[in-house]
């Protein structure tokens, strides 16, 4: 499906690193709020809006 796509691919190669740190970070993010759902980590996954409703 990527090959299909010659713009999409040569994005995600153009730009592997930036997107690659981007979600390199998101994905650290997760695991260190797992561990503490008392605390503000449920906030933090959720919108502050759904936490109002």
């Amino acid at each position: 499906m990527k090959i299909h796509i010659p713009s999409a691919a040569s994005n995600i190669v153009d730009g592997n690193s930036p997107p690659s740190d981007i979600q390199a970070k998101e994905v650290s993010f997760p695991p260190p709020e797992i561990p503490a759902p008392g605390t503000p980590a449920a906030p933090v996954l959720l919108t502050p809006e759904q936490i109002r409703q």
